[in-house]
């Protein structure tokens, strides 16, 4: 019975980590899978097991340590301190999720990634749809900056998907390691499903980075396994039947739809990032050795021009807050990780968090993702894969 409540503790953490905007907002985002994993150790204390430290998790927090500290010279310290609570209250879960996940086998482990995934791409598809039916399929935001329904977003003429969260472009950062691990273990049917249901959630999002990040993902399998292409083309053929279907008796014309997505980028700037960037690169020539301060960016971009936005680029976002050596530190964090993925030999093992690693750093490069909880989520499932005897010494229940 404990380890059973164990389990559904560990499928309800990969579950309630995609439901950041159902948090309680204290200053910074308290959410879900937080209260889950407070809550639980609460009750099992004595469970808490402070695993050995890795290089990369020395470097990731060298990294977090310097950046906060630039909030001593940032211009708006309220939004620096703001920031820093939140690493705080982050890296405190982060030890929380890798003490529960490191307790399991890693069989256990991709059960509980396989349930999850279909859980979270199934619930968000239904809310897709009833959003949809919602606004009468109606298929064009008809000039409203962007209209939400349930689970789905018409941004300019593109329903697209957020599902569960409330944003399209995130959708396939918390997507990557649900469709890496599918993608991996296509020899049993219930991941096939859920290949082709996160294939499909992933497309209807229109987001070009994560297609972006999700097309390598493929490439890199296909190179690494040598995997006959054939192979995933009848994985693919039934949902590409199905679109067909779909656009030839609806005007939900998904096939064009994308094609004018992928090929509009010219036309409106990546969405307005590249003027986002250029600031961004302004606010690091400013300032190029300690940059601005940690989480000043979007106060900055709304002092010199009346709007609110993020950097859209992880990257460039740490080169403008913390300089040149808070990207040093962040990129040696980045080396430190994929050192130990090639050590650990871990494209052969668990090649799912191998493809994911390099979805996501493809994806930040689009994203303002410091600190995003997946990232962290995704160093917490990697951990029990280079212990030492996690086959035979974790928790099967």
């Amino acid at each position: 019975m404990k380890q059973d409540r164990k389990y559904f503790a560990l499928v309800g953490l990969f579950v309630l980590i995609h439901l950041g905007k159902y948090s309680i907002d204290v200053g910074f985002s308290l959410q879900p899978y937080m209260l889950l994993l407070f809550g639980y150790y609460l009750f099992h204390l004595r469970e808490v097991v402070f695993e050995e430290t890795t290089e990369y998790e020395a470097s990731m927090y060298l990294f977090y340590l310097y950046y906060a500290f630039t909030g001593v010279f940032s211009l708006f310290p309220e939004s620096s301190l703001r920031i820093i609570l939140g690493f705080i209250l982050i890296i405190s879960c982060y030890l929380l999720m890798k003490s529960l996940i490191s307790s399991f086998s890693t069989v256990v482990i991709e059960k509980a990634v396989a349930n999850a995934g279909l859980l979270f791409n199934g619930i968000s598809l239904l809310l897709y749809i009833y959003g949809l039916k919602m606004l009468g399929f109606q298929l064009s935001s008809e000039g409203d900056e962007d209209i939400r329904m349930h689970g789905v977003l018409l941004d300019r003429d593109y329903p697209r998907l957020i599902g569960l969260l409330d944003d399209p472009n995130f959708y396939i950062l918390h997507n990557t390691i649900f469709f890496a691990f599918y993608l991996t273990n296509l020899q049993h049917s219930k991941n096939r499903y859920g290949f082709l249901l996160a294939a499909v959630c992933n497309v209807l999002t229109f987001s070009r980075g994560g297609l972006a990040a999700m097309l390598l993902i493929i490439v890199m399998y296909i190179y690494i396994k040598r995997v006959k292409i054939w192979t995933l083309l009848k994985t693919f053929s039934f949902s590409i039947a199905i679109g067909f279907i779909v656009s030839r008796f609806t005007n939900f014309n998904i096939f064009e739809m994308i094609i004018d997505r992928m090929t509009r980028i010219g036309n409106d700037g990546g969405s307005g990032r590249f003027e986002i960037w250029e600031k961004a690169l302004h606010y690091f020539v400013s300032s190029p050795v300690i940059g601005i301060g940690v989480f000043n960016f979007s106060d900055y971009y709304l002092r010199d021009t009346g709007k609110l936005k993020y950097a859209h680029n992880t990257f460039l976002e740490v080169l403008a807050e913390s300089g040149v050596i808070g990207i040093s530190l962040f990129l040696v964090m980045l080396v430190f990780i994929f050192a130990k993925l090639q050590k650990e030999k871990i494209y052969r093992s668990a090649s799912y968090l191998y493809l994911a690693y390099f979805g996501i750093l493809i994806q930040i490069f689009f994203l303002s993702s410091i600190p995003n909880e997946m990232f962290f989520l995704f160093l917490a499932v990697l951990y029990p894969y280079v212990l030492k005897g996690n086959f035979t010494s974790r928790i099967r229940p």
